[in-house]
Order: C-alpha cells, then structure tokens, then sequence
C-alpha cells in the first residue's frame, strides 16, 4: 500500500490496484497494446503498485529504444521504429518483481520489530 505524507496530520493509504486497474494504468503509458495485450500485462503485474507499472512501461520503451538505436530491431514498413511488443513489457515486469519486497507476508515479518520513539 502506498503511504502520503506531507505536512498535515492526516495520512492516505491506498491499497494496490486490482487487475482491471492494472489494465487501465498501463493503457495511459502503452496506448498501442490491444485490450488483450493489457490484460496479459496487467496479469504479468500483480501484487504491483501504479507507480511500479508506469516504471515498467518507461523501462520497456527504453530498453526497445537502445535496442533500435543499436540496429538490433529493424524499421517498420513506414520506415518508422517500431513500437515495443508485449513481450518487452511482461519481460521487464518479471524484472521489477524481482525488485519488489515479498507483499505475501506481514508488514511486521518484513521490517522487523517496530520502533520506539521518544
């Protein structure tokens, strides 16, 4: 869950958003993938917050683009780049899970005991 705070007293937890939501976070950054293509990219994004999917959509399109530039993926039939396959961003969402704490277990398991304040 994702904590805000700022300088009010008042604290906002938004808890992980589920597969539809998923679907529809990753359609704002990856406009070209098909309704299918966002449902196997939301699937492939469980256990992800928005943050993590907009991440995973920038280090995709980056990942293709170094790809391009090296002449590793060829022009389209416009002479164009083209635009990143499905299979580059589930192939950077398995990377970011890699990255992630195990959201499986409890809070309190994963940092330790709580602290004490003065």
């Amino acid at each position: 869950p994702l904590l805000i705070c700022s300088r009010f007293d008042s604290m906002i937890c938004f808890g992980l958003p589920d597969q539809q939501s998923r679907a529809e976070i990753a359609a704002q950054y990856a406009k070209h993938l098909t309704k299918s293509e966002l449902v196997q990219f939301s699937l492939a994004t469980e256990e992800m917050a928005g943050r993590d999917i907009r991440d995973i959509c920038m280090q995709a399109e980056r990942h293709w683009a170094s790809k391009f530039i090296r002449g590793q993926i060829p022009k389209d039939e416009k002479g164009e780049p083209p635009l990143p396959p499905i299979d580059e961003y589930v192939a950077c969402a398995e990377q970011r899970r890699k990255s992630l704490p195990d959201r499986t277990r409890p809070a309190a398991s994963r940092s330790g005991p709580p602290l004490k304040l003065a």
